[in-house]
């Protein structure tokens, strides 16, 4: 009976210490709360090639907490209250696995648990955001015809105008002479950025130049306030054609260079585009044409000069009372003349030089609008915001007594809009004196 007694009483004390019950005072403890996290920035992270490290602030009502990483490239260093995320430089063409950073706190039964997704993109991505390279209209197409040559341009932009690219592919045909037959549609297919194989029917230019001499190759450049910001040229990859008829999709996967530090960056952008009821792909095609006019009325300048050719030239730039308007015109005239002969003049082709026509506008990144054009000035500002170097169109003389008028009736492209399609009206009315 004493064992029993003794054992009885055992359990009894050790019921007491182990109670949940009120204390020798009567209170009874508060229950244990349940665990709290909060990571402070709690957003996934995207590191680019360079690396870098994102430090997180922990706050929790536990006493113990731990935070992991499962990618060893991606690393974890624990603080005080904080902890931080490491990435060294991805110095490869692959961006790195998925790390997941696994944040706990609490221990037992009472423990929360949250996770942060890391990534590093490869060494050839770019910081340029990716919208500016997805492509949302065909603003310029043109086909040329050389001998032994025929080549075709594409200028599509996006952003509203805030990006451009600029993609020259050359066809070669070594055995005849393109015709407008060979040329009138844009052939379907993967052009490559070789510029060593001329083997290939088909290839792209690389591009070449800075911002200032951007004509040249393949480019793509963002322009910010109208100003150039960003030029990467093409050096390789792939763009693919396709589509039936007029329904047409461009696919572009480029490895780029930036023409200012060389650092190289990726180029990737789609263009589709549904033809019903526009024009074939050929000469060129935009959303819309902007359409600008104007009355002059001063001389700038009037010179006569002999071409050269058997014909004379009269060159006549015109401008308005505010300078907000200018045009140029280069006429060919009979030679010797020594007036501007009444008749209407049209456009012919470069170097012809044959009277009655005019010379066809050019522009260039480090001139501007050479021969007949169009500029409209910011008065504000002194810049150009218009520049239409003229191709087509017509410009009418008539004159009484040394009294010219004159209207004219131009198109060209914007160079100012991303060479968008546009127009020009415009006339003067008083003498002209050579």
């Amino acid at each position: 009976m004493k064992k029993l007694f003794l054992f009885c009483t055992s359990l009894a004390i050790a019921a007491g210490m182990w109670s949940c019950g009120p204390d020798d005072n009567g209170n009874t403890p508060p229950p244990v709360p349940d665990a709290t996290l909060e990571l402070t920035p709690s957003d996934d992270i995207e590191f680019d090639a360079e690396g870098g490290s994102v430090t997180i602030a922990v706050t929790t009502n536990q006493d113990i907490w731990e935070s992991e990483s499962d990618s060893d490239w991606c690393v974890v260093t624990k603080g005080d209250g904080e902890f931080t995320i490491e990435a060294e430089v991805n110095t490869t063409e692959e961006a790195m696995p998925e790390a997941t950073v696994t944040v706990t706190a609490g221990e037992g039964d009472n423990v929360i648990t949250k996770t942060i997704k890391v990534n590093q993109l490869s060494v050839n991505a770019t910081d340029i955001p990716v919208e500016y390279y997805m492509m949302a209209n065909l603003h310029y197409f043109e086909e040329r015809s050389l001998p032994e040559l025929g080549y075709y341009q594409l200028m599509l932009s996006a952003d509203g105008g805030q990006s451009e690219a600029k993609i020259t592919t050359v066809a070669f045909w070594h055995d005849v002479i393109p015709n407008q037959s060979q040329l009138n549609k844009f052939p379907k297919g993967t052009f490559t950025i070789d510029p060593d194989s001329e083997s290939a029917k088909f290839h792209i230019n690389p591009g070449t130049g800075t911002i200032e001499t951007k004509q040249n190759g393949s480019y793509m450049m963002h322009v910010m306030m109208g100003t150039p910001h960003h030029l990467l040229l093409m050096k390789s990859g792939t763009m693919t054609i396709g589509g039936e008829g007029n329904n047409v999709t461009i696919d572009i996967d480029f490895v780029a260079e930036d023409s200012v530090t060389g650092e190289e960056s990726i180029y990737r952008g789609h263009y589709s585009y549904n033809g019903a009821g526009l024009p074939p792909l050929y000469t060129y095609i935009t959303a819309t044409e902007e359409q600008f006019s104007a009355t002059f009325t001063r001389v700038k300048s009037a010179t006569l000069g002999d071409t050269g050719n058997g014909s004379s030239y009269a060159s006549v730039i015109l401008t308005d009372n505010n300078g907000a308007n200018e045009l140029k015109f280069i006429a060919f005239i009979a030679e010797n003349s020594t007036i501007l002969p009444d008749g209407t003049y049209t456009f012919a082709p470069k170097d012809t030089f044959t009277p009655g026509t005019l010379m066809p506008g050019e522009y260039y990144p480090t001139e501007g609008a050479l021969n007949t054009y169009y500029l409209g000035w910011n008065t504000s500002t002194g810049s150009i915001d218009t520049s239409i170097p003229a191709t087509e169109g017509t410009m009418t003389v008539t004159s009484q007594g040394g009294v010219y008028d004159i209207d004219f009736d131009f198109k060209g492209l914007n160079e100012r809009k991303l060479r968008k399609k546009a127009s020009f009206t415009g006339s003067y009315n008083g003498p002209i004196y050579f």
